[in-house]
């Protein structure tokens, strides 16, 4: 018999997938299974999906945490992985593999539920799912390989089989009973139970690396027989395998007409502002909401100044939109510290693949008359102003850190926008800067409504400060020998933060750097007015301290290092 097993063939990838599906399925209760079985039914998820589970997760976790913090973002990376492989599956394959792929969605989905209501375990978690997206597979990277590759498609297979394994261990945890929970962290660490998984997610990785790279090279050399094997191929193949090479031609056709409009990595910015922390206050706004329900094309700005927590509204601006409309949502982070990310081009370039992408129809018509590497901006404009005509149809348009561009390239891009609010659509446009740039900066967009952060930010700076003291308490970075003391930093800090979140990061690390009650007091009773003010006070603590704590100045060096940069002109 045992010899009779090790001669049979190794089964297709898709059966163990299937199989890893079906030992996690049997270990559900009857109500997740039922769950498992509509997830496994419905169409495979888009990046809204990746947007909208984040999000719930945030939603769900934070009433069994005493934290703001958000940890939904940590999850993106793996997420989109899992996402992007249902697609390709589902475009490619379709049938059953699409269930296959978009089951394993499921099993993701329904692990992170239940775990969420475990505070200390999901943390770990999170952690580690975190850890794991940062070498997970991409779509860019193996999407156009994946229908050629026997051995790509075998090894991204096996990649998602541990991830299903992973999910099922995730899921027997939490069916231990509750005293065997708690003992958990003390007698079988979290690293003991997911190690093994985690060094298999790792080196399948590699391998998938690997492959595309044969994969590649191969691609390439078939490219140059690509005519002859073109009509040799329609010869002597299934009307099937000619459709799907047909939907696979358009498919990388469409990528190379919006790879020519933009390859910046936007969702970056945005999963970093988001992890920063959670704002709901514009989401009752009046002025808001009537941007948001606005019929007609308008623009909404809001001011700041540095530190007071603009981009971090900006991405819940963000997942409000995609949690809440159908609408098309294109959004850009300028950072100071990326030079493209600060040019027009760049700008106005992500947007219009972001809302192209999500026009699928009108994307096949324009791939057809495109040539994609031509495109320039001004035609990228031409697109947009020529998007499909609808009456329910909206465009919303989110920029974030427009001070940190150049004025020149600021008033141009201020122009385009300008351009898409006098179209035929309804674009609605959503700005953020400080406000010395709005000061000139609304005469060109003439925006109907504008938010100041400085009336908003009061109840956030509170949760803020909380937060921040409760964590470091927690991890033993601020100690104190009277725990009233506690009290005092926080009511002090509160009342001269003036809503700026940065000054208030500056003076938590300064107070965590003391070593006695006394120290701090000290501290709190000469407090720096402003960032430039703190600035200049830890450049001369950096310069003249011989004593001081060697990863606070590291720390508070990187921090004004970046900040120095942002507002040197700025004040």
């Amino acid at each position: 018999m045992a010899l009779s097993l090790a001669k049979a063939a190794p089964l297709k990838p898709e059966i163990k997938l299937a199989q890893a599906l079906s030992e996690f399925e049997a270990i559900l209760p009857d109500d997740q299974k039922a769950k498992l079985r509509i997830y496994r039914r419905e169409s495979p998820p888009n990046p809204t999906d990746v947007m909208r589970l984040t999000a719930e997760i945030d939603r769900d976790a934070s009433r069994n945490r005493k934290s703001r913090q958000c940890v939904g973002p940590r999850l993106t990376n793996v997420l989109h992985a899992i996402q992007q492989f249902s697609t390709v599956v589902d475009l490619i394959v379709g049938s059953s593999q699409s269930q296959i792929a978009s089951a394993i969605w499921g099993a993701v989905k329904i692990s992170l539920q239940l775990a969420s209501a475990v505070s200390f375990y999901f943390d770990q978690l999170s952690t580690l799912l975190m850890e794991i997206g940062r070498t997970s597979p991409r779509y860019q990277d193996f999407g156009l390989l994946y229908p050629e590759s026997k051995r790509l498609q075998s090894a991204l297979c096996d990649y998602f089989v541990v991830i299903v394994q992973l999910c099922k261990q995730a899921v027997l945890f939490l069916k231990k009973p509750f005293w065997s929970q708690l003992s958990f962290p003390i007698l079988k660490p979290f690293e003991s139970e997911f190690r093994s998984l985690q060094l298999d997610l790792e080196k399948l990785a590699n391998a998938i690396r690997e492959e595309i790279f044969l994969a590649s090279n191969q691609a390439q050399q078939k490219e140059t027989k690509e005519m002859s094997r073109f009509r040799g191929f329609f010869l002597g193949t299934s009307t099937q395998d000619i459709a799907k090479a047909r939907i696979w031609n358009r498919k990388k056709a469409e990528l190379r007409f919006l790879n020519a409009f933009s390859m910046y990595n936007h969702e970056k910015s945005w999963k970093q502002a988001r992890k920063r922390g959670s704002t709901n206050w514009i989401c009752n706004d009046k002025g808001y909401k009537q941007w948001k329900l606005d019929n007609v094309s308008s623009s909404l700005w809001c001011t700041g100044k540095l530190g007071s927590g603009k981009t971090v509204l900006s991405a819940n601006v963000v997942e409000d939109l995609r949690m809440t409309t159908l609408d098309a949502v294109a959004y850009f982070f300028c950072r100071y510290d990326e030079a493209t990310s600060l040019e027009t081009r760049t700008i106005i370039g992500s947007i219009a693949r972001q809302i192209l992408d999500h026009t699928k129809s009108y994307l096949v018509d324009a791939v057809a008359d495109t040539r994609p590497d031509t495109i320039d901006t001004d035609q990228i404009l031409h697109y947009l102003q020529e998007l499909p005509s609808s009456n329910s149809q909206k465009y919303f348009i989110i920029i974030d850190g427009l001070d940190e561009c150049e004025e020149k390239e600021t008033r141009l891009l201020l122009q385009y926008l300008k351009e898409l609010l006098m179209s035929k659509h309804v674009f609605q446009v959503y700005c953020s800067s400080r406000p010395d740039v709005f000061r000139w900066a609304h005469a060109i967009l003439e925006p109907q409504w504008n938010l100041s952060m400085s009336l908003q930010t009061n109840v956030d700076i509170e949760y803020y400060v909380e937060d921040a003291l409760v964590k470091h308490l927690d991890s033993g970075t601020l100690s104190i020998g009277d725990s009233t003391l506690i009290l005092t930093i926080q009511d002090t800090l509160l009342k001269k933060a003036d809503g700026m979140f940065l000054w208030v990061d500056f003076q938590i690390d300064s107070i965590c750097s003391q070593k006695t009650d006394e120290a701090i007091l000290a501290v709190l009773e000469d407090l720096p007015k402003n960032l430039p003010e703190t600035f200049n006070r830890v450049f001369r603590k950096l310069q003249h301290s011989n004593d001081a704590d060697p990863l606070f100045c590291t720390r508070i060096f990187d921090l004004v290092a970046a900040a120095q940069m942002i507002c040197s002109d700025r004040f």
